[in-house]
């Protein structure tokens, strides 16, 4: 996986699905069925990968604000492409949003990746926040994504217990 100017993990090729067990092809499942629900920009998600993309947002958000706004310029862009104004990032924005694993090698943004920011940013009186990016279409709904959020969180914490330090590896 590549490294990031984080100390935070990135969840880029594959080291989610390392990271919490699952595998890459196999989908979050509740009631023993594949769970995905409709984004607040009308598009539908697996409810795993919309909240592991979530969770990096979050996360770059913090820690590398300048490199979230241009993402999300890029991703304003896109879905206003004929207003005519197109964002010209920085070259070094690009080379580390395309190593976080939110850009495809071509430079466009993943879709996943613009739909959950397109569906879950916000501005509020405290700054800009990532809220929760599903349309909840009944009670269940709500509880579900929580129970899988509380299973990643807990799958998360068990592979950094597990996995070797950094000691280990270089012996």
């Amino acid at each position: 996986m590549p490294k990031t100017n984080n100390d935070a993990p990135s969840f880029s090729d594959g080291a989610w699905h390392q990271a919490t067990g699952w595998p890459e092809k196999e989908g979050m499942q509740e009631g023993g069925k594949e769970f995905s629900l409709q984004l607040k920009n009308g598009n539908h998600a697996n409810v795993r990968h919309a909240l592991a993309e979530r969770s990096n947002l979050e996360r770059m958000l913090r820690s590398n604000p300048q490199h979230f706004s241009v993402l999300l310029a890029l991703c304003q862009a896109h879905t206003a492409e004929e207003s005519g104004v197109s964002p010209v990032p920085a070259p070094e924005s690009m080379e580390f949003l395309k190593t976080d694993g939110t850009l495809e090698s071509d430079g466009t943004v993943r879709p996943i990746v613009r739909d959950v920011l397109l569906s879950s940013y916000q501005i509020t009186p405290d700054g800009p926040t990532l809220t929760m990016p599903f349309v909840f279409s009944n009670p269940e709904e709500p509880l579900a994504v929580d129970r899988i959020e509380q299973q990643i969180r807990q799958r998360f914490k068990n592979w950094l217990r597990e996995r070797p330090s950094d000691d280990d590896l270089a012996r």
